[in-house]
């Protein structure tokens, strides 16, 4: 698997609402395609810009690593070059993510239009073809046959709706059901990772826990 683009970038602030900034942010970027192929997935990474506010909104920055610089971690690939100054940055201890986009095909020399969210102060990042602004072919023409989504995933996804909301119907018609869901909820919260349930997040199982209890 090869990229079919150079890397693109989209400046979004991911700051609290309490700090003045919004909660969510969108940006349009366009990607200059390389080669022809099939788009399938998209590899991000984040740059985090720690910037110390000047004492004048007019002060400029001398570019000699004043005490303003802002300081920036990276998660970039390893041997990426930083603009600018064409330096190597260092590796850290993060990764970078890829997100499974619908397969789409591209041609060299085109742009294909992409836009780039952030929300909740930074801890969900997405990104989704603009298919309106797909210049021809229109974005419907340019997919292949694999389906976007695995049909067996959605199939169990389809089953555990199911049963959950057989589940909710129980606890809320029948006053023993809603006990033994009780009881279930607290044992859980006790002891998440009983039975080998790592995933299962402590603060998430003692607020499930205490739903039932109003």
């Amino acid at each position: 698997m090869e990229p079919l683009n150079q890397p693109a970038q989209a400046r979004l602030r991911a700051a609290k609402r309490a700090l003045g900034f919004p909660g969510s942010e969108t940006k349009s970027v366009q990607l200059q395609m390389t080669a022809d192929g099939i788009v399938n997935s998209l590899v991000f990474w984040f740059e985090l810009v720690m910037e110390k506010p000047s004492e004048s909104d007019d002060e400029e920055d001398d570019g000699e690593g004043s005490e303003h610089s802002p300081a920036v971690i990276s998660t970039a690939p390893v041997g990426d070059t930083i603009p600018g100054n064409g330096a190597q940055r260092a590796g850290t201890h993060w990764l970078q993510a890829c997100q499974v986009l619908e397969e789409v095909r591209v041609a060299k020399g085109e742009e294909l239009p992409v836009l780039a969210a952030i929300g909740d102060g930074g801890a969900d990042v997405r990104f989704s073809i603009r298919r309106n602004d797909v210049a021809a072919p229109p974005y419907g023409e340019r997919r292949t046959a694999v389906p976007p989504v695995d049909p067996l995933w959605v199939r169990a996804h389809q089953e555990a709706e199911q049963k959950m909301k057989k589940i909710e119907q129980l606890v809320v018609s029948s006053a023993e059901g809603h006990e033994q869901a009780s009881e279930a909820a607290a044992a859980i919260a006790v002891d998440p990772g009983k039975g080998g349930a790592e995933a299962i997040d402590p603060q998430k199982a003692n607020t499930f826990a205490l739903s039932f209890h109003h």
